[in-house]
């Protein structure tokens, strides 16, 4: 684990380019400023930046129908360019890493990652954190969206905070450009599934995220303790002001847990198959917050494909996460057969299940 207090700030693609594609240099310098300002009291940030493919396709001059790995091969190398000027006026020296989903999914790699951050911290290095769009892209090593990325890097390093920059002020009850009542959503006690009506899936014309990606991933990393921020970062001064602990935008309020996660049990939610989950009757979801193990009797369905030894998240009928875990088996060994009736085989281990 990391030494450090870290927050973990994801900026989007319209929080960092304009209507013309071009990119918001004073965004980058306020970031840098908050950053070298909260170093000062041992906090380091996590900088999850989005904006490649955007850039790409402008560079290009194409619209968008050059291919997602090309647009980010040719944005990525820009995009960095300008991060280490506007760093360089702050003082501050950059580090980039290309992350894909082997690199929290095995053990071994999840734990080299926390290394690197924290030797990367230690020496006043800020990473700059993206998806490796140019080999992901369109494959199953895809995070899918960097707002996923970011939550799984803040419950992967313990984050005071994740603090997800977008280009509006936060979750609103409606649109707030098709309906003037719209009123901002300023703290969120609980993010669950009747929260999902105040947004839309759609993603920008870039991106991949949306407002629903942001709660998804304010859902997880509050089911585990950390704090989650949706801001308007493209005001310098709500940057500025979301770092230091600022009340803005819609504050998305953390569990209380008994304990706090062991590094294992970090990796086992960090290691989440985004495209897969298990559904249990009301029976198996009493035995899990009881302490007790998965039993085959107590699913109902199963989404996705999944292997043993992976991390599959455990769903109640209304679809709200009850538990993330390691699978002693997977989908190949359960499809074809009657496993709802096979009462004594083990699916998920007590030991190898966080229940939410």
């Amino acid at each position: 684990m990391v030494a450090h207090e870290i927050i973990v700030f994801k900026i989007g693609t319209h929080t960092l380019l304009d209507r013309e594609g071009n990119l918001r240099e004073a965004v980058l310098e306020a970031l840098f400023a908050a950053s070298k300002d909260v170093k000062k009291k041992n906090t380091h940030i996590l900088l999850v930046t989005s904006g490649a493919v955007g850039l790409g396709r402008t560079l290009m001059a194409t619209s968008a129908s050059l291919p997602r790995a090309i647009a980010g091969s040719v944005g990525q190398a820009y995009l960095m360019s300008r991060y280490v000027a506007a760093a360089q006026k702050c003082g501050i020296v950059i580090g980039q890493l290309l992350l894909s989903r082997p690199y929290v999914l095995k053990r071994a790699h999840f734990l080299r990652l926390q290394t690197l951050v924290g030797q990367m911290c230690d020496a006043g290095i800020t990473p700059i954190i993206n998806e490796n769009d140019a080999m992901t892209a369109e494959t199953d090593w895809s995070f899918g969206d960097n707002d996923s990325l970011a939550a799984i890097l803040a419950v992967s390093f313990g984050a005071r905070e994740l603090i997800l920059a977008t280009h509006v002020d936060g979750l609103y009850t409606s649109d707030p450009l098709r309906d003037q009542s719209a009123q901002l959503i300023t703290k969120i006690p609980d993010v669950n599934r009747e929260l999902m009506k105040y947004c839309s899936a759609s993603a920008s014309e870039h991106g991949r995220g949306g407002m629903i990606s942001k709660l998804t991933a304010a859902r997880i990393c509050t089911n585990v303790g950390v704090a989650t921020r949706i801001v308007n970062g493209t005001d310098s001064g709500t940057i500025l002001g979301a770092i230091a602990g600022a009340s803005v935008g819609t504050y998305c309020q953390p569990r209380t847990r008994t304990r706090a996660l062991s590094n294992r049990e970090r990796w086992i939610v960090a290691a989440k198959s985004s495209a897969a989950s298990i559904e249990v009757d009301d029976g198996a979801v009493k035995a899990l917050r009881q302490g007790k193990s998965l039993l085959a009797v107590g699913i109902k369905k199963l989404y996705g494909e999944f292997a043993a030894g992976e991390s599959v998240e455990v769903v109640d009928k209304q679809q709200e996460g009850v538990a993330f875990g390691i699978v002693d088996i997977g989908t190949e060994q359960m499809l074809g057969r009657p496993f709802q009736v096979q009462h004594g085989v083990q699916v998920i281990h007590a030991d190898n299940c966080i229940v939410l």
